[in-house]
Parts: structure tokens; C-alpha cells; sequence
């Protein structure tokens, strides 16, 4: 049997909410993105672009792979809730009446002290949802299958500072930009001629953009859908895969949408230089809230897979990168958001810090920051959180690492196991008393890692 002592947070989401509240209701937390289908007989109000990319396809169902992502982000962004309440979708139900999605997220959570454990509620359906009226649900993204419910943050606003675009004209310190928008009406896209007339103009900026740079999608996550062109070659490739997609993108706009620049996408300047995940809490009133500095993690695709702490090194980033979290948290609360958020900060070589992403929202690093006291009590100063798919069960899991995980130096926060496809989906984080023995155990954690073997995309 398992032994672990309760993991205690050093605050949590409920601590953070307290702040600046003047005692009003902490939000609702929704942190299941797309966790209800939206009626599809309506037009889309909330459009994503992040799934447009597909270079690579796998031999197991991708609807599968990407479902254990989905139901895992609301384990690991719950992780450090505190006492609140979150809302969550039921899955399919075991033959014993439990969802498998209800029985993952109560054995994650049971890690932690009872006192800063969240308060779990299943639904079938957004009707089900039923909150006081002055309580509103706080989401990672916006989307439409919740839009009756009140939300902590306006969802149009929200979903506008999550935007690309919205970066772009923000004020806040960017690599040099251009917006490229549709400038299409809602009844312009059913024009065949108007449609290839915007598809031409929208495109044409890439073939002069002075290389290296980015391709940005306006609403893009976790390095998906976003581009770096760095030869010509790769400028070829990525105008090729835009003008494919480019037409299912601006099929997108609608009269509910149009304001919110669905389709538009960026060109940004490269900046060589040091690149921070930088996350805070913006409290009501304004004031930012340091909570962690990190190094992140990408596979060879660029799309982040985890993020990497030095808790010695917080207390300088903190001052380090002080002016521009100050900035970002004013700008954010001038737009009427409060809550957690990150940003992705690169330093130039003028020393100049600039926001090259904006994630309005908690984001995957968060946990590492209140669970500094956890590793540090014992010993590990560096910490990582890593997503990956694994071969193995959630149990054989725990069993090869049963030490790590009852001395604390392993922290499962997110676990998703598909047995039709025989793989699981966690999110890990480890401890490590310095960066050598941190490599180790992850190298040890990534052997039992895989996913069925991809196969090239020739679609485009």
C-alpha cells in the first residue's frame, strides 16, 4: 500500500481570491475547456485556432489523445484551488455508477490536506450548473456551451486578452507586430471571390516578413499554432499549410463573432534573448501577485509539454521581472480581469523586457509556485512539471516509483487513463536537490512515456 504524507500547499486559489475581495464571493471554477458541445445548429461565438496545426497523425484515435488532455488540464489547473468550488462534466459511467473522469480527479486531489482540498461537483449538462446570483464561474477559456452562466470576467473581454491581437494593441512592451485581419463581413465570406480575394491579401505579408520571425494564430495555446519561420523553406511551408487552413478560418466569422476578430493572425519579430514563464494573481483591486518564475519545456514540435523552477533564484526573478508584471497586471485590470495569469517575458539584448504571450488564465506552471515550501522542506530546490503520455496504468505508475512518491520528491497532479487505447495522460511534477538529480528521476519518469508511433502528414 501507498503511504504519502498530505501534500500542504504554501497558498492556495481560495487564498488569492481572499485578496483585495472586500468580501465578496470567490468565483466557481469551470476548468474543463470544451467540456460541453455547444448547440450545433447556432453560429460559433468563441472560436480556437490551436487545433489547425496537424503535421503529424498517430496510429491511436486523436479525439482520444486529445480528451485525456482536456480531462487532465482540469486535475493539474485545479491542483492548488484551495477550498473552492469546481464544476466539472461527467464522463462515461462504470458499472458501478462512478464516472472514471470523478474517480481520477478525487484520488489526485486526495493527495493534498484535507483544508486546501477543492470542493468537486459532477454535471451531465450546463443546465445542471446551478450558482447564486452573485456568484460567476472563472474558466480557462471562454466558450459558448456556458455563455448563460455568469461569469467572474466577461467572457467577450476574456476572450479578447487571450487574444494574439489583443497583445498586439495592448501597450504593453512586444517584439515589433503586425496584425493581419480578414476585413471580411459575415456575409462576405459566402462571396467565393471576396474569400479568395482576403485569402490573397492576408498571405501575401509572408513572403516579405524579414526572416527569422513567428506566425501567430490569434487564438493559439501551448505553442500550437504558432509558426517560426526561419529559412525560406519553412516560409514556403507555413504559407502552404496557412492557405489550406486560412479558408476554414474565415468560414468561421459570423455576426456574433465578427468584433472579436476570429480569423485574424500576427507576424512578430524574433528576439533572441532569455525567455521566462512568468506567473502572478491579479487581485481586484489591481495589485499582482508574484507566484512563480519558470523555465519551460518544449518537445521537438514546439509545443509545451512542462516547465522547470529554481525556488533559490524566485526571490531575484521576482525583482527582476517586477516592473513589467506591475505593467501587465495594470493593463489586465483596466480591462476588468482578475484572477491568475501568466505571461511569456523574453529579455533583449538592450535588456529590455518583452511580452511575447499573454495567458490570461491559470496556466500549467502555476503549481510550482505554492508547493515551494513542500520541495524546499525537503531538500529539493528544483522542481519540474512535465505532461506525457504513458504506457502504463496509474497503479504501476505509483508502484515504480513508490519511494519518490512517499518522500514527497513526486507529485502525480493529473491522471487520465483510456483503456481502449491502453494509454494514460499525467501530469507529474518532480523535485530534485539540484538539476542533476532532477534529470535523473525525469529521465527515469519519461522511460515509462509513449504514445503509439506517428506517422508523417502528407495533407499538406
Amino acid at each position: 500500500m501507498l503511504v504519502q504524507a498530505p501534500i500542504s500547499l504554501d497558498y492556495t486559489l481560495y487564498d488569492l481570491y481572499a485578496v483585495d475581495n472586500d468580501g465578496s464571493t470567490r468565483p466557481v471554477l469551470f476548468y474543463y475547456p470544451f467540456g460541453f458541445k455547444a448547440d450545433e445548429g447556432l453560429p460559433v461565438k468563441f472560436v480556437y485556432n490551436f487545433g489547425l496545426e496537424t503535421e503529424m497523425k498517430s496510429t491511436a484515435d486523436p479525439n482520444a489523445l486529445m480528451e485525456m488532455v482536456v480531462r487532465g488540464l482540469a486535475q493539474r489547473y485545479g491542483f492548488f484551488a484551495g477550498n473552492l468550488h469546481i464544476i466539472l462534466p461527467t464522463s462515461t459511467f462504470g458499472e458501478k455508477g462512478e464516472s472514471p473522469n470523478q474517480v481520477e480527479l478525487e484520488k489526485t486531489f486526495s493527495q493534498i490536506k484535507h483544508d486546501q482540498s477543492p470542493n468537486l461537483s459532477f454535471v451531465t449538462s450546463p443546465d445542471d450548473i446551478i450558482l447564486s446570483p452573485e456568484t460567476g464561474v472563472a474558466v480557462v477559456v471562454p466558450t459558448d456551451s456556458i455563455l448563460k452562466l455568469p461569469h467572474a470576467v466577461d467572457p467577450d473581454t476574456h476572450y479578447e486578452l487571450l487574444s494574439k491581437r489583443g497583445l498586439a494593441f495592448s501597450g504593453l512592451p512586444t517584439p515589433p507586430t503586425v496584425v493581419i485581419d480578414a476585413e471580411l463581413g459575415p456575409d462576405d465570406v459566402q462571396d467565393p471571390q471576396r474569400l479568395q480575394q482576403a485569402m490573397r491579401r492576408m498571405l501575401e505579408p509572408l513572403d516579405t516578413y524579414q526572416i527569422p520571425f513567428f506566425v501567430k494564430l490569434n487564438q493559439s495555446v501551448s505553442g500550437k499554432g504558432v509558426f517560426a519561420v526561419t529559412s525560406e523553406a519553412r516560409r514556403a511551408q507555413i504559407k502552404k499549410i496557412l492557405g489550406v487552413q486560412l479558408q476554414e478560418m474565415l468560414g468561421q466569422i459570423n455576426q456574433i463573432n465578427t468584433h472579436l476578430y476570429p480569423s485574424s493572425f500576427i507576424l512578430q519579430d524574433y528576439i533572441p534573448g532569455e525567455v521566462v514563464a512568468l506567473s502572478m494573481f491579479v487581485t481586484q483591486k489591481g495589485q499582482a501577485i508574484f507566484n512563480a518564475c519558470c523555465r519551460q519545456r518544449f518537445d521537438s514540435k514546439g509545443y509545451w509539454i512542462g516547465g522547470q523552477i529554481s525556488y533559490p533564484d524566485q526571490e531575484t526573478l521576482k525583482r527582476k521581472y517586477f516592473g513589467i508584471m506591475n505593467q501587465i497586471a495594470e493593463f489586465l485590470h483596466q480591462r476588468g480581469y482578475y484572477g491568475p495569469a501568466g505571461a511569456d517575458i523574453v529579455t533583449g539584448d538592450d535588456g529590455k523586457h518583452y511580452t511575447i504571450d499573454l495567458n490570461v488564465r491559470v496556466t500549467g506552471t502555476h503549481p510550482l509556485g505554492p508547493l515551494a515550501g513542500h520541495f524546499t522542506q525537503r531538500g529539493l530546490t528544483n522542481a519540474t512539471i512535465i505532461t506525457e503520455y504513458f504506457t502504463c496504468s496509474r497503479y504501476d505508475f505509483e508502484r515504480a516509483f513508490k519511494a519518490e512518491i512517499a518522500d514527497g520528491a513526486l507529485i502525480i497532479c493529473s491522471w487520465v487513463r483510456d483503456e481502449a487505447i491502453g494509454l494514460s495522460h499525467g501530469g507529474i511534477t518532480i523535485g530534485g536537490a539540484d538539476n542533476e538529480k532532477l534529470e535523473k528521476l525525469m529521465a527515469r519518469v519519461l522511460a515509462l512515456s509513449g504514445i503509439p508511433e506517428a506517422v508523417p502528414d502528407d495533407s499538406y
